[in-house]
């Protein structure tokens, strides 16, 4: 009876009986691996490098620095983008290669029906999205050239490196190195153009803001040279010493002016160029930070599809730290404009001060004051300009070094590709023989019936004879089993017959359920107890569905029907098998109640006279299960052979029937395991028989 278990030892032996099995699933592994290593797509792998030279080392302005990892990250952002690739896509006009994808190497006539079938079912997603309108195939294959290089462009760096490494698998050789060739070239491009476009837009700038304020100088410096034409020498140098107050003004107004110019200059760049483009935002860690998260959710988002369900969680948190890199830079910008604003506000109030110092050092003299007015003037436009120059300067070489200078380390080439071949034929080996030791094993564990005598001997409690082998295979095998059931049945015999009586004995076959083989069961003891010289008598006791006459194959002139209804004595319905010396008394099926005549006298006495004149009575009968004709048999024979089919019956059902017998009539009931699988049996289950000869002998 199967409790879910099995034990180590029992292990092996059942491996071992199934041996030709789990090799022969070893062997359709390995075929199926190297099947499907030779089916899957064959790939060219294509790889290059680019070296990063890292010329900015700092910030300014307590920004922070920017590390060379920090510009990698950065780079590595701009080759995956979806800007660049496209431009690959169109340049190399990929959207209409077979080329770029590798594809499975199916036999051409799968090939041809997986293509019909997905473009069929791509006809019906277009019709299911555009609803019935046609969308176009062009822009489709591009998209998915697009997507197919962003997620096979492997870009690697190592640690405290300014190499980044590329890798790209395509479907032919020179499409994997044309492919990472055009990617390289143009992001190089791309990067000169843009450094060198921004560089020439910042310098126009400053170079027109520097023209003005040159402008102004020179208007200021004029405005000088008028006065002191106009005004003689002594009355100009009278008027000195009552501008010695409104000196000391003039001098924090050029001071407050030459700042007002550098926020002024800060705040045009922003104007011109927005907020990204100020150093403070450049070099602001925290604006850095949130740049390096905003790479890292952008990469994540490239390994996902459009419907893929992860890219809401990653799409809003990347719309966060954009938020917050807009906050950050909003922040600096304001604070800018806002000191821009309060320097404002100080050159006005200063320029209120130089106005009163001026209309009082006017009372004392008024062309001093206008002199000291004009001279001031003139030199806080120089300062203002000189300052402006240098700041633009550095603001030129700060943009310079925003864009990291780029170049190929060595070109693309193609690497030698690997094959499988061997690994797959071992490995698929080995897991079809992992699974079919697996399948074996289960099978075994959670067999819900009986298959082996302890199983019988527990279910039914009752002492289990043997088991006998299912007759079939080929000529020798069916040889060698027919001889080793004959021995099995043999040692029956010692053990139901221990001793030479005066009468013989009386043996009932019977079973739960039908198709079980007690017929066949009956048929072959009977023949073989015959064939040892044995008086044998088999006896067709199923008067519901006869089958020993087919089985022997005779038609009888008399039936036991007759015998048990009084109308034919038994000596005259029995009939002698010539060749095997076996006597047979068989049954047609035509009793109207085989109740009534199994319990007639004439039964009793037919088995009593049979005692005397044979050494064994063997009675065939229905399923004990269906029917109570075996329950009555059983009570006019010596023994009861309770025949149990390996593999076709629960336990449970088996104890049923077992229990239906009265106590009495269990004493004298054994058990045989019938039609047992020959793979399952071993040498110790052909001779059971043997083993029980002398517990069963007195």
């Amino acid at each position: 009876m199967n409790n879910y278990t099995i034990s180590l030892a029992g292990l092996a032996p059942l491996l071992f009986r199934r041996k030709w099995l789990i090799i022969l699933g070893g062997i359709v592994g390995a075929i199926l691996a190297v099947g499907a290593v030779r089916m899957l797509p064959h790939g060219f792998t294509s790889q290059s490098a680019i070296i990063v030279d890292n010329v900015r080392t700092g910030a300014a302005n307590g920004g922070g620095l920017v590390t060379q990892e920090d510009i990698l990250r950065t780079q590595k952002d701009v080759l995956q983008s979806r800007g660049l690739v496209g431009h690959v896509v169109r340049v190399l006009n990929l959207q209409r290669s077979n080329e770029l994808v590798p594809a499975a190497r199916w036999p051409a006539w799968l090939k041809r029906d997986v293509t019909i079938l997905a473009d069929q079912l791509r006809s019906l997603m277009r019709i299911i999205d555009g609803g019935g309108g046609a969308s176009d195939p062009d822009n489709a294959a591009f998209n998915t050239a697009v997507e197919y290089i962003q997620k096979s462009l492997r870009l690697t760096s190592a640690d405290q490196s300014s190499v980044i490494s590329l890798e790209f698998t395509a479907g032919a050789p020179h499409v994997a190195t044309s492919v990472l060739s055009s990617i390289m070239k143009t992001y190089l491009d791309d990067r000169e153009n843009a450094k060198m476009q921004q560089a020439a837009e910042i310098s126009q700038l400053l170079s027109q803001r520097v023209a003005a304020m040159k402008g102004e100088v020179d208007e200021s410096q004029r405005k000088l040279e008028t006065f002191l034409r106009q005004h003689p020498v002594p009355e100009v140098q009278g008027s000195l010493a009552a501008s010695v107050l409104l000196s000391r003004s003039q001098e924090q107004l050029a001071t407050a002016r030459s700042d007002l110019a550098k926020w002024r200059t800060k705040v045009d760049i922003l104007n011109r160029f927005g907020p990204n483009a100020l150093p403070e935002v450049l070099s602001s860690q925290t604006i850095q930070r949130y740049r390096d998260k905003e790479s890292e959710l952008v990469s994540k988002l490239a390994l996902h599809d459009q419907l893929d369900p992860r890219r809401l969680p990653l799409s809003n948190a990347l719309n966060s730290v954009r938020a917050e890199i807009r906050r950050e830079t909003d922040k600096i910008a304001a604070s800018i404009r806002n000191s821009a604003e309060i320097e404002a506000a100080t050159v006005k109030q200063l320029e209120a001060t130089v106005a009163n110092d001026v209309s009082t050092s006017q009372q004392s003299s008024v062309v001093g004051s206008t002199l000291a007015a004009l001279r001031s003037d003139v030199d806080a436009k120089q300062q203002m300009l000189v300052a402006f120059e240098k700041n633009a300067a550095d603001q030129q070489r700060l943009e310079m070094s925003q864009a990291p200078l780029a170049r190929v380390l060595y070109p693309a080439t193609v690497i030698p590709s690997r094959h499988f071949g061997l690994a797959a034929l071992v490995l698929g080996f080995l897991f079809g023989s992992l699974v079919s030791s697996a399948g074996v094993i289960l099978r075994d564990v959670f067999n819900a019936t009986i298959d082996s005598p302890l199983d019988l001997a527990i279910a039914t409690g009752l002492p289990v004879l043997g088991s006998l082998p299912e007759i079939k295979g080929r000529t020798r095998a069916k040889a060698i089993r027919q001889q080793m059931t004959s021995e099995t049945l043999r040692a029956l015999c010692v053990t139901l017959r221990p001793e030479m009586r005066d009468t013989g004995e009386a043996v009932l076959i019977t079973s739960c359920e039908g198709g079980e083989g007690k017929t066949t069961l009956a048929a072959t003891m009977a023949k073989t107890y015959a064939d040892d010289g044995f008086r044998v008598l088999l006896i067709d006791g199923d008067l519901r569905r006869p089958r020993l006459a087919s089985v022997i194959g005779i038609r009888p002139a008399h039936t036991i029907e007759g015998v048990l209804a009084g109308a034919v004595p038994w000596t005259e319905a029995v009939i002698h098998c010539s060749g095997s010396g076996l006597d047979c008394l068989l049954a047609s099926g035509r009793s109207r109640t085989p109740i009534s005549a199994i319990n007639s006298r004439h039964l009793s006495r037919l088995i009593e006279e049979g005692r005397r004149l044979y050494d064994f009575i063997i009675l065939d009968s229905p399923p004990i299960l269906r029917v109570a004709d075996a329950l009555l048999l059983a009570q006019r024979c010596q023994h009861v052979l309770f025949a149990v089919r390996a593999g076709f019956l629960s336990p449970d059902l088996v104890s049923q029937a077992v229990q239906r017998f009265a106590p009495s009539e269990r004493s004298k009931t054994k058990t045989i395991l019938v039609r047992v699988d020959p793979t399952e049996l071993d040498k110790g289950d052909y001779y059971g028989g043997y083993g029980l000869t002398q517990l069963e002998a007195p």
